[in-house]
């Protein structure tokens, strides 16, 4: 994806990486601003729809800020250091072309937003019988990271 024809090939291949890494869903990625990123606390504020919060209920949600979400995010904010804090981490809001893409430059079965919302869940453990669905999921965002030479956080 990064390496893509598009002028928005680094910002979808972003935005792919961080719903992977991080378990939000797409429409919590939309909200997801620099000020919901606590690299001293290692913590993500997630904080949803602003009329419905989050798909739980609550308005907002503390996740934590693992390594690879780390590595995505810390030069992401050092590009655009002059950003005010309620601007948005990510510059697009959706990448659905860009998965399909790649996905089919390598053959595999297509993915969505929600897939890579399940990727985050994998090294979690999760339920023992939804472990092998997650674990296919994985596998092919895994391919088509491959495909573009990004493969360097799963």
């Amino acid at each position: 994806m990064r390496v893509g024809h598009s002028r928005d090939s680094l910002a979808c291949a972003d935005f792919a990486l961080g719903l992977a890494i991080t378990g939000m869903r797409k429409g919590e990625a939309n909200t997801l601003e620099w000020r919901d990123l606590d690299f001293k606390a290692s913590e993500i504020v997630v904080r949803g729809d602003a009329v419905f919060g989050t798909k739980g209920g609550e308005g907002w949600r503390r996740v934590p800020m693992i390594p690879d979400a780390r590595t995505l995010f810390e030069p992401l904010r050092a590009e655009r250091a002059q950003e005010p804090l309620n601007a948005k981490v990510f510059q697009i809001r959706e990448c659905q072309k860009s998965l399909d893409r790649a996905c089919k430059k390598v053959g595999a079965d297509r993915i969505t937003h929600h897939d890579l919302q399940h990727t985050a869940q994998v090294p979690v453990g999760f339920h023992e019988e939804s472990a092998a669905v997650l674990e296919e999921i994985h596998t092919v965002f895994t391919r088509c990271l491959r495909c573009d030479g990004i493969y360097r956080f799963l």
